[in-house]
């Protein structure tokens, strides 16, 4: 299931980035160079996501006896600073493009091709983050994440490119990228924070609680005391560690079963 959504994201990515490449070509806007360099960062953050889970997915061994789940937060973080680069790049050519004064054409295509672009990139996004966490899967939700924020980015874009049509102010184009690049780089810092934290094993306030709910709804009257309670996140498995007090006279086979 992990895979097949990564491949849908894979696919619908790269036929944005196809779309607003064109739109970016026959325009000359740095609004839609934006748009179309993340959405090359939409298509390698798939890609590695994919292989990611296929690594998740692979049994313990000697060398991993927790698994390999902790690579999916190495695909959120890559995606970062791939996020991060682009944004580089687009701070750049803007800021080049803000004093070259180039002329614009064909605005009303590209006004289109980010519109539908991003309603598409919204509806995908939000069904990936929906179906990431009912899996676990840290790679999935931070690449719907990226989906949404890239929808609102799109929005942006087709405001920037409307007042640029209306007005003629091509200085607008320039001054849109610089805001949209700068949004790029707090998502982009963010990813690679929250994969560090992971990665780090931070404690997660809500899959903690969760597990201590689980716990007080399961709990059975010969359990005495549980306490030290650790729980790790490696992908979408959790590894949860404590110290349960149990009768001093039960035998070892009893408390293996209780267990």
């Amino acid at each position: 299931m992990k895979q097949r959504l990564i491949i849908l994201s894979f696919l619908v990515s790269f036929a944005i980035m196809g779309a607003k490449f064109y739109a970016y070509y026959a325009s000359g806007s740095t609004t839609l160079l934006t748009d179309a360099l993340e959405s090359i960062v939409n298509v390698v953050a798939a890609a590695f996501a994919y292989y990611s889970i296929y690594l998740a997915s692979l049994p313990r061994d000697l060398n991993h006896p927790y698994g390999h789940g902790k690579v999916e937060f190495f695909a959120s973080g890559l995606e970062g600073v791939l996020i991060l680069l682009a944004a580089l790049y687009i701070f750049l050519h803007a800021w080049q493009h803000l004093y070259a004064h180039p002329e614009l054409k064909s605005l009303d295509l590209g006004i289109i091709i980010s519109l539908s672009s991003a309603v598409v990139n919204g509806i995908l996004g939000y069904y990936l983050v929906s179906q990431g966490k009912s899996s676990h899967s840290p790679a999935i939700v931070a690449d719907g994440k990226h989906l949404k924020l890239d929808a609102l980015n799109g929005v942006f874009v087709v405001v920037a490119l409307v007042i640029t049509y209306v007005t003629n102010l091509f200085w607008i184009d320039s001054v849109a990228s610089l805001i949209f690049a700068s949004v790029m780089c707090w998502q982009g810092l963010n990813l690679i924070r929250e994969a560090i934290a992971a990665l780090m094993d931070e404690t997660n306030p809500e899959v903690f609680q969760k597990v201590i709910q689980w716990i007080v709804s399961n709990k059975k009257q010969e359990w005495i005391d549980l306490h030290n309670l650790r729980v790790q996140q490696y992908g979408g498995d959790l590894h949860i560690d404590c110290h349960l007090t149990l009768p001093r006279y039960w035998d070892l086979n009893r408390v293996h079963d209780e267990i």
